[in-house]
C-alpha cells in the first residue's frame, strides 16, 4: 500500500514526539531471526532467484495456452492490473462493480484471463478474478465499512524501536480468510484448471528484490492451506515497510510490493523471452488474439496538495509522495511502451487503456483509512467504472510539460473521447 504524503507526515510527526519514551519502556522484542552463515545467506538468495523464474515460466506456459484457447475462439485476451493505494483502494472496488454495468457489451468487464495487483490492489485481485457480484461487493464492503479492527496498534506506544511494525492487520487478516470460503477457493481452482492466472507483487526486505507471488500455487491443496497461503501472500504485498508486520516466507522477509513494482507483469512483454514472444516464436504466421490491457491506478497522477511547508517533516514527507508518484507514472508509461511495441511485431491487435481518481478528487475529511473518504471513493469508482468513456489512453509526463499518447494501441471510439 503505497504511502499518501499525509500519511507518511503523520507518522514522522509521531516520530518526532514519542521517541524518547523508548527509553523508559520495558523490552519486547520483535520474533529473532536466525543468524545465517555468508554461503548459507547466498543460498537462499539463489532460491529466490530460482522461484522468481520459475513463476514466470509457469506463467508463460498458463497463458501461452490461454492464447490458444482465445485465438481459436477469435476472442481477446483480457488482462488486469491493479496497482497500489492504500485505502484508495476504494477507488478500484467501487470501479470494479460500476463496470460491470457498461452498456456496450465489448467495453463491459470481461472475464480476465489474468489478473495482477500490488498492495492494496492485490487485496481487490482475487474478487476482480472471481468477478461475481458478491465478490465485488465484498471488495466494496472492505473499504465501505471496514472492521473496528482492521488496523490495531501495536502495543501500548507503537513507535518503540524493538516493534517490528507500528500497526497489526488484525481485522484485515480475518477477513480476507473470510473472504475466502469454501465456495471462493472453489472457483478459484476452476480457474486454475482453465490457464488463468491470479498474482501479486512482494518486495523481498532483505534482498530488496521484487518477488511476484502466484497466487494459485498451492490450489490442490486443502482448503485450510490452500486459504492460508494466499492470506500470507495478500498481507506481504500490502505490508506497508515498519507500518504492518513483514511476511516470512522460505527464510525471508517480504513486504509492500510498490516498493519495487507498483504496475507490473504486462510491462516486460516486449523481451524476447516474455509470454507474447514465446507465442509468436511457436506460432509462426499464426494471429495472435486481441490482447486487451486494462490498469486500474488506485491513486491520482497529479493531486492538488497545495504549497509544502518550510518544515523537515513537511519536505520529507512530500518528498517520499513525490518519489512514490513519479515511479508509478514510469510503470505506467513502461506497460504502455511494452504494449506499443508487441503491437508492432505480433500479428494480433493490442488495446491499452487505464484509469486514475482524477486529479481534482479532495477528500471529504482529513485523516487516513477515514470511512466517509473510502465511502466517497467507492461512489466515485462506480459513477466512472459504468461509463466506458472514463478509460484513458494519454499518459502525462512527470513534468506535466506534455502527454505520451498511446492512443493508437485502443479503439478508436474510446479513444477519441478519452484520451483528453
Amino acid at each position: 500500500m503505497p504511502i499518501r504524503f499525509n500519511q507518511l507526515a503523520s507518522r514522522l510527526r509521531l516520530v518526532a514526539v514519542l521517541a524518547f519514551a523508548s527509553a523508559f519502556l520495558p523490552a519486547c522484542q520483535a520474533p529473532p531471526r536466525a543468524i545465517e552463515t555468508p554461503a548459507q545467506r547466498t543460498q537462499r538468495a539463489v532460491r529466490e532467484q530460482d522461484a522468481c523464474r520459475a513463476f514466470f515460466a509457469n506463467l508463460t506456459t498458463r497463458v501461452g495456452r490461454r492464447l490458444d484457447k482465445r485465438a481459436l475462439e477469435q476472442g481477446s485476451l483480457d488482462i488486469l492490473v491493479l496497482s497500489g493505494g492504500g485505502d484508495f483502494g476504494a477507488f478500484g472496488a467501487g470501479f470494479l462493480q460500476g463496470w460491470g454495468q457498461v452498456a456496450d457489451p465489448a467495453m463491459r468487464r470481461p472475464e480476465f484471463d489474468a489478473v495482477f495487483g500490488t498492495s492494496t490492489g492485490a487485496l481487490l485481485a482475487p474478487l476482480a478474478f472471481v468477478g461475481t457480484e458478491s465478490a465485488l461487493q465484498a471488495g466494496a464492503d472492505l473499504y465501505s465499512n471496514p472492521p473496528a479492527d482492521l488496523v490495531e496498534p501495536n502495543g501500548l506506544i507503537p513507535i518503540v524501536p524493538w516493534n517490528e511494525s507500528l500497526a497489526k492487520p488484525i481485522g484485515l487478516r480475518r477477513t480476507l480468510e473470510q473472504q475466502l470460503d469454501a465456495d471462493m477457493l472453489k472457483q478459484l481452482r476452476a480457474a486454475m484448471a482453465q490457464d488463468r492466472a491470479l498474482a501479486c507483487a512482494a518486495t523481498n526486505v532483505d534482498f530488496g528484490t521484487f518477488r511476484p507471488l502466484d497466487l494459485l500455487e498451492n490450489s490442490e491443496q486443502d482448503d485450510a492451506a490452500f486459504r492460508q497461503s494466499i492470506v500470507e501472500r495478500l498481507l506481504a504485498s500490502s505490508a506497508i515497510p515498519a507500518v504492518f508486520p513483514p511476511i516470512e516466507m522460505n527464510g525471508s522477509l517480504f513486504v509492500d510490493g510498490g516498493a519495487t513494482a507498483n504496475i507490473w507483469a504486462v510491462r516486460d512483454q516486449s523481451q524476447t523471452n516474455s509470454v507474447l514472444q514465446t507465442w509468436v516464436r511457436a506460432n509462426p504466421g499464426k494471429k495472435a488474439p486481441r490482447i486487451r490491457i486494462w490498469v486500474i491506478v488506485n491513486n491520482q497522477l497529479f493531486p492538488e496538495n497545495g504549497n509544502a511547508m518550510r518544515e523537515w517533516i513537511s519536505l520529507a514527507g512530500r518528498g517520499v509522495s513525490i518519489m512514490l508518484r513519479s515511479t508509478m507514472l514510469k510503470d505506467l508509461r513502461l506497460t504502455a511502451y511494452a504494449a506499443l511495441q508487441v503491437d508492432e511485431k505480433m500479428w494480433g491487435e493490442i488495446e491499452f487503456r487505464f484509469i486514475a481518481i482524477p486529479d481534482e478528487w479532495v477528500p471529504p475529511v482529513p485523516g487516513n483509512f477515514k470511512p466517509e473518504t473510502m465511502r466517497s471513493l467507492v461512489e466515485l469508482g462506480r459513477k466512472l467504472g459504468a461509463d466506458a468513456k472514463s478509460w484513458r489512453t494519454e499518459i502525462p509526463n512527470i513534468d506535466d510539460v506534455g502527454g505520451y499518447d498511446i492512443g493508437k494501441l485502443a479503439v478508436p471510439e474510446v479513444r477519441g473521447d478519452s484520451a483528453k
